[in-house]
């Protein structure tokens, strides 16, 4: 893609971002956010055939954004324990979410659920990814040896459960609170303290 092309496409994708987080996303329109810009619809149109494709940008660059980071967080294997490389990636998925604003993603669920059901597989995997982590965290003797795949499954089932627009709004949980609450009941009840004992009952 030709450089200025690719500009103008990142600055139409932060400015929708900014709007979507600031208005939902039945609050912009297209043409809306082209005056919001300065440009023209034309131009808008040029990159994205609808806002629907322009909000699974916005969630793309965010994820993709993440993927960077958590690639980096990988690379620091060797040195870092599994269950602390565990829970710095899922901060970083943490980051990604708070990004975007709870009324945006929760338009999106409602209004767009293919975009919703793409952006959410891609969570999904990222989660199953972490089961090799779990793996080495066993074999160093840090986290109980459960089945890995039963651990992260157990894991992506209370993401599911919880970390969800519709759930955070009728419960009025932030979704910080949520996120740290589902992370560390689930390290709590899976990693073993130094003294060789699990975290139960501490």
């Amino acid at each position: 893609m030709d450089q200025r092309l690719s500009e103008s496409r990142n600055r139409i994708i932060d400015a929708a971002r900014e709007q979507f987080n600031q208005h939902g996303y039945r609050g912009v329109t297209m043409t809306g956010l082209a005056g919001y810009l300065g440009m023209s619809k034309r131009t808008v149109y040029q990159h994205f055939t609808n806002k629907e494709a322009l909000a699974e940008a916005v969630l793309e660059s965010v994820v993709g954004k993440t993927s960077a980071r958590v690639t980096q967080i990988r690379s620091e294997s060797t040195t870092v324990p599994p269950d602390v490389l565990f829970k710095r990636i899922v901060m970083q998925v943490k980051e990604e979410l708070l990004a975007l604003h709870s009324q945006f993603l929760a338009d999106i669920q409602r209004y767009v659920p293919e975009v919703w059901q793409k952006f959410q597989q891609t969570r999904e995997q990222k989660i199953l990814n972490l089961e090799g982590l779990i793996q080495q965290g066993q074999v160093r003797g840090r986290m109980k040896p459960i089945p890995s795949r039963l651990a992260v499954l157990m894991f992506l089932g209370s993401v599911q459960a919880v970390i969800r627009p519709d759930v955070l709004m009728r419960e009025s949980f932030s979704l910080s609170t949520a996120i740290d609450g589902v992370v560390e009941v689930f390290l709590n009840g899976l990693l073993i303290d130094d003294s060789g004992q699990s975290h139960e009952g501490m």
